[in-house]
């Protein structure tokens, strides 16, 4: 891979730099509840433990769990205290330091040092800082330093809006900070503690990597050598490091990133977000200032997750040491990439090549054995084999694995869980045996959840795609009944046939322990199969039959609006608003509407008729009763037709039933008003079938809009309905439906 060195990398570097140099960057979108745990099989948890190194697994965040790390003027907060409160040995409490190094405010700060000079303090400080005391010398060097460092934070520290990244900012001029440059040389040249020296040497680094870079280089360079690495030593060096970025130097630039992200855990991200060679040629600046082979390799470890190159990166590191442990990080990031990328059968010849090449050394590493972490090496072998549909050569790395594996939770659930991916491909047919082989570890796996296992082991992914693979092979070899209690599909409750099949599963009082698992993987469960049938029975208008099969199903849900009103606008919201003296139940709703249809030939015909027909229109989609057919089959919440399942549209959508009781209504009926009624309502009904045939046929028309689409015919119901234009009916209708006046109107 060649480094590029572009504009538009040379603006990003531009405002890196701020982040060496504390500067807060934006804060929106950092984290998310929605991870790689749910699009993942492979945990890089389980075989990397060192945390430092956690934000650089793959993510397609900025930063792994945390998004983008906005900790740039609070990092060393906690850090600060710890290390102030050792030097000054507890003689000041912690809680009493945090509010002294980071709330208070320089006017505070400056009431403190005139506490030294003899001034009493006032009770709001007293109470918020105690143990200060003008005997002790430490006490008194602490708030001098600490006076110069707040004023520091004029230009030190920027709080950037939550949702802006703003790259331009004002620095106060150097005559705003008046004599601050001269006090931070003098404590630092004065200063015979050398922890107090260490921090005004900070000081003025960082001051002069905000107002002159040369010097900061220069000050940094002179005073390094006499320092042990420490917080405070790379905190410095990371503004070193952003002056040397700034002038040009590009190679010492990234060579000091590579020994802040390798030396300090609390820059890691700072340092990994600055570090941008721009070429091979300061990239080889670079390597060639390194002092040990160990800075070699954090450098290629460094380049491997900056450039997302990590298969370069291993191969110089595996060169370099075979055992080195910073070939772990890259190497989940390369099997995380390679897991969520496209498919590799549906690669390019190249890029399927270029892949099997980087797939057949990491297989030749496990294979040799030189790494300190063969368990590692052999699963993400045995995955990536996987992976590329070389399921024999995965199972060999798994069984390789084992032998290898820490005796550790995490560890154990991952290799099981990539193995039982693995053998289910490797079935060519599900058998009796296979079931019973494969039962332990599906019960395992399903049985998991974020109160049994780590947070962080991935298992959703391999959840669903289990339930999707076993589903597909049970359809292949015909075995439909459990292909659905994996996977659930409308197009099988389409036949009643396969309905009784997998009511007969379920009641099979002879079913072994794999058929009894189907029967608790299935969505759909007895109960639901009474239901849909008894609904589809009501549907087709067998109401006796529909009560029948109701009974098997116990206690029904209550319908939201009363079932049997008509309007003459549908509104279902305003029904389920209504005051209702009658709750009904799907079942108490079905033998009221028995009774009332077994009525119609009596002396009551055509209020019967009208109830039933009215029962009919709501129980479909356009109604207020949909509540009586949704269910475990059939779906709920049903915005528009056009997400009813193919299968089950045309059932839920007609209004035929209802027409064929509104038309005995009309023949039944013995005074305009009800005859009027009554066309009115078969209007509706025909209009609702008009719209099933010209819009929700088609589930394209739910995304087209044409303007000049008609919305409206003249229904023959609406021509029969002006012959009543006397009625009080007739008028209320002219009143409320606009479709109805455009029928006069024309």
């Amino acid at each position: 891979m060649m480094l590029k060195s572009t504009k538009s990398w040379q603006i990003v570097c531009a405002s890196l730099l701020l982040l060496a140099a504390s500067y807060g960057i934006v804060r929106a979108c950092a984290g998310g509840e929605w991870d790689e745990t749910y699009t993942s099989n492979y945990t890089p948890e389980v075989f990397v433990a060192d945390t430092t190194q956690t934000p650089f697994f793959y993510t397609w965040l900025f930063y792994y769990q945390i998004g983008f790390d906005t900790q740039h003027n609070e990092r060393f907060n906690t850090t600060n205290v710890a290390d102030w409160n050792r030097y000054l040995k507890g003689s000041i409490d912690s809680s009493s330091l945090d509010y002294l190094l980071n709330r208070a405010n320089d006017a505070s700060i400056d009431r403190f040092a005139a506490f030294f000079d003899g001034k009493a303090l006032p009770d709001s400080l007293t109470l918020k800082v105690k143990g200060l005391s003008r005997s002790n010398p430490q006490h008194k060097e602490f708030v001098r330093y600490l006076g110069y460092a707040k004023k520091c934070e004029q230009y030190a520290v920027f709080y950037y809006n939550d949702y802006y990244w703003e790259v331009k900012r004002i620095l106060p001029s150097k005559e705003t900070l008046g004599k601050l440059e001269k006090q931070l040389r003098t404590g630092f040249e004065k200063s015979a503690d050398q922890f107090l020296k260490e921090r005004y040497w900070f000081q003025l680094v960082r001051y002069y990597f905000f107002y002159d870079s040369e010097r900061c280089i220069a000050e940094f360079e002179n005073y390094r050598s006499k320092l042990t690495p420490s917080t405070m030593y790379y905190r410095t060096m990371a503004y070193a490091a952003g002056a040397y970025y700034a002038t040009g130097k590009f190679g010492i630039a990234n060579y000091y990133y590579s020994l802040i992200y390798d030396g300090s855990s609390l820059l890691k991200t700072v340092a990994h977000a600055s570090f941008h060679p721009q070429d091979e040629s300061d990239w080889k600046q670079t390597l060639d200032l390194c002092k040990s082979k160990e800075e070699r390799i954090t450098l290629w470890q460094l380049l491997g997750i900056r450039y997302a190159d990590e298969v370069r990166s291993m191969k110089e590191i595996y060169k370099l040491s075979p055992r080195s442990p910073k070939l772990d990080l890259l190497l989940t990031r390369y099997v995380n990439k390679q897991e969520t990328a496209i498919p590799y059968s549906t690669n390019s010849d190249s890029a399927k090549a270029a892949i099997a090449q980087a797939i057949r050394w990491c297989q030749q590493v496990a294979n040799d054995g030189k790494t300190s972490n063969p368990f590692l090496w052999s699963v993400s072998a045995g995955y990536l084999s996987f992976l590329t549909g070389d399921y024999p050569k995965s199972a060999q790395y798994y069984q390789k694995a084992a032998k290898s594996a820490p005796n550790s939770p995490l560890a154990q659930s991952q290799l099981r869980l990539l193995s039982l991916l693995t053998s289910i491909k490797l079935l060519p047919t599900i058998t009796p045996a296979s079931e019973q082989a494969l039962l332990a570890d599906l019960q395992w796996l399903y049985a998991l959840s974020e109160e049994s296992v780590n947070p962080r082991f991935r298992y959703y992914t391999a959840q669903g795609w289990v339930k999707t693979e076993l589903s597909k092979k049970y359809t292949e070899q015909g075995d439909i009944v459990k292909a659905e209690c994996f996977t659930t599909s409308s197009a099988f409750y389409a036949s009643n046939d396969n309905v009784e099949r997998l009511k007969a599963f379920f009641q099979n009082p002879k079913a072994n322990a794999f058929e009894k698992f189907c029967m608790e993987m299935s969505e759909k469960k007895l109960a639901d199969l009474w239901e849909y049938q008894a609904i589809r029975a009501a549907y087709s208008d067998s109401l006796g039959k529909a009560i029948a099969l109701m009974e098997h199903v116990g206690q029904t849900s209550t319908l939201l609006g009363n079932p049997f009103v008509g309007r003459k606008n549908d509104c279902h919201d305003c029904d389920h608003a209504a005051l209702q003296k009658v709750k009904y139940t799907k079942m108490a709703f079905l033998k009221r509407l028995n009774e009332a249809e077994a009525a119609i030939v009596g002396k009551d015909a055509f209020n019967n008729a009208f109830v039933v027909a009215n029962a009919f229109y709501n129980m479909s989609h356009y109604g207020n009763a949909r509540a009586f057919y949704e269910c475990s089959v059939l779906g709920s919440a049903h915005y528009a037709p056009y997400a009813i399942p193919d299968e089950f549209v045309d059932m839920l959508t007609s209004n035929q039933t209802a027409a064929k009781y509104y038309r005995m209504a009309l023949k039944a009926a013995t005074s305009n008003e009800q005859k009027a009624k009554c066309l009115f309502m078969l209007a509706k009904c025909e209009r609702n079938e008009w719209y099933n045939g010209i819009f929700y046929s088609d589930k394209k028309n739910e995304y087209r809009y044409d303007p000049n689409q008609v919305d409206f015919i003249q229904w023959s119901s609406f021509k029969a309905l002006k012959a009543y234009s006397s009625t009080k009916f007739y008028k209320e209708v002219l009143n409320e439906c606009g479709y109805f006046r455009k029928a006069v109107r024309g």
